[in-house]
């Protein structure tokens, strides 16, 4: 009896489940609440930051407003690591949350796993006594009848903890469950956090490779400016009588059906700025040849996540800059989707993917930039048939410009995104 009433009173401290590490855990729930509104906060500070960038697009282009964008570009891009940085921080302090959760869980599963047992075997010794066995052995029925009851509330007590005990056990799974995913957001993070730092240094650099070939004069600039524009807009005729020389019928039944919404946005947030064609601005620009824009332009901070509207084959990646600055994609990425189709991403500020690479739609591949013929930040994004436009290298005959890699193909090889979005 003695042993049953030990047992009684063990089970029902089990059932209270006290917490030997609240205090700690409080401490560190505070430390995630904390980071939380830090990052909110920041995220605001960010918006703002990218509406001054927006601002300097706007402007008269001179050697005033380029260094002004680079220095908007330079404090967004700042920001953006420090918001990933707590991000991080974030990450880790839900993941020590986590891993206390779960050390503690177990610990006490398996303890009460034991108390368990225990009263079971307590019940089963009590049970095999019968009521008539108590009679006949001179007990008193007062006696017998407290035994009985004590036994019921016991057992209803042991009913009640192997519920809580079954609840603890799946609130463990899935702490488990969030354990790995925090630990992959952490990583992903990291990965980010580097990235961003490599971008900001590429501003920094472009900034200073500005003021070196100006001198820091306007005269030096506008000179420059004029310079570049010559040869972009000799460099986009080169390529568009090469891409108007090319003849080719596409077979409609090889592209999937319009409106079919096959592809996805490859931004998280999308704010169009010029769409697929014979668009206003494309009429102004004397180098689209009156074919119009082969794409659509995202607004986009440097810095923006791109990724793949598609699952695919990364078919190739180039950086048009290295052979003709300002002319073309800048960097830029192809992949095709084996289903008729391709997707072409240009103007990055970094790529995150090779030739051959394997891709799922959503997947991560690039940052936005201001690469090649760019006035602002932003994502260039052309949808093609592959049967119509593949990658090819050029050998540029205008002067300063070598040979570059680039997708080329006729204008009615490139279709309208918003098509299948």
């Amino acid at each position: 009896m003695r042993k049953f009433i030990l047992s009684f009173f063990i089970l029902i401290s089990f059932v209270g489940w006290n917490f030997s590490y609240a205090e700690s855990v409080d401490e560190l729930k505070s430390k995630i609440n904390n980071k939380t509104k830090e990052i909110e906060e920041l995220e605001r500070e960010i918006e703002l930051l990218d509406k001054n960038v927006r601002a300097t697009v706007s402007e008269k282009q001179t050697l005033k407003t380029e260094l002004k964008q680079a220095d908007a570009i330079k404090k967004k891009l700042e920001a953006d690591v420090a918001l990933t940085t707590k991000k991080i921080n974030l990450a880790d302090l839900s993941i020590s949350n986590l891993e206390k959760d779960i050390k503690d869980k177990v610990s006490r599963i398996g303890s009460s796993r034991e108390t368990v047992i225990d009263s079971l075997q307590i019940i089963r010794e009590v049970q095999s006594t019968s009521i008539a066995e108590n009679l006949l052995s001179g007990n008193n029925l007062s006696l017998m009848w407290s035994q009985v009851s004590s036994l019921e509330d016991f057992q209803s007590k042991l009913v009640s903890h192997i519920k809580e005990l079954r609840a603890v056990r799946d609130e463990l799974d899935k702490d488990k469950t969030k354990l790995e995913r925090e630990k992959k957001k952490s990583i992903t993070f990291k990965g980010q956090l580097s990235d961003q730092k490599k971008i900001a240094e590429q501003n920094i650099n472009l900034k200073n490779k500005l003021i070196k070939d100006t001198s820091n004069k306007e005269a030096n600039y506008r000179k420059q400016l004029s310079e570049i524009e010559n040869r972009r807009q000799a460099v986009e005729r080169e390529l568009s009588q090469f891409e108007s020389d090319l003849r080719i019928t596409i077979d409609p039944k090889s592209l999937p059906t319009i409106g079919s919404k096959i592809l996805f946005w490859p931004l998280d947030v999308v704010k169009i700025t010029q769409e697929f064609g014979n668009t206003a601005f494309s009429r102004t620009q004397p180098i689209y040849n009156g074919k119009g824009h082969n794409g659509i332009d995202f607004r986009a901070s440097v810095g923006t996540l791109v990724r793949a509207a598609g699952s695919g084959t990364v078919v190739g990646t180039g950086d048009t800059d290295k052979v003709c600055y300002g002319a073309s994609y800048g960097r830029w990425i192809m992949i095709d989707h084996h289903n008729g189709m391709a997707t072409i991403y240009g103007h990055l500020s970094l790529i995150k993917v090779s030739q051959g690479d394997r891709v799922v739609v959503g997947d991560m591949i690039g940052y936005t930039g201001k690469t090649g013929y760019a006035t602002g930040p932003h994502l260039h994004f052309t949808v093609a048939a592959t049967q119509a436009v593949h990658i090819d290298t050029l050998k540029s005959k205008v002067k300063g410009c070598g040979t570059y890699t680039i997708p080329l193909g006729p204008f009615n090889g490139y279709l309208n995104p918003l098509l299948y979005l």
